[in-house]
């Protein structure tokens, strides 16, 4: 945003040197927080599917036909 210092110069502890816009680091930081979000969904839904592909497979022949047929 701004240059407070000199290339070259001499400049103290503690003085301020540059100024940066927030804008484009938090615009970043919330896509990358969106980003995160859907990606914990996505796996969240591919668990659940694999729970469920996992017990309709592990019940298999364990019910009559006439159960199987109305699940």
């Amino acid at each position: 945003m701004r240059v407070c210092a000199d290339g070259g110069a001499r400049v103290r502890k503690g003085e301020l040197l540059a100024e940066l816009d927030p804008t484009s680091a938090r615009q970043t930081f919330e896509a990358a927080r969106a980003a995160f979000g859907q990606a914990r969904d996505a796996s969240q839904r591919l668990q659940q599917l694999t729970y469920a592909r996992r017990w309709a497979t592990a019940t298999d022949g364990c019910f009559p036909e006439w159960f199987v047929a109305w699940r």
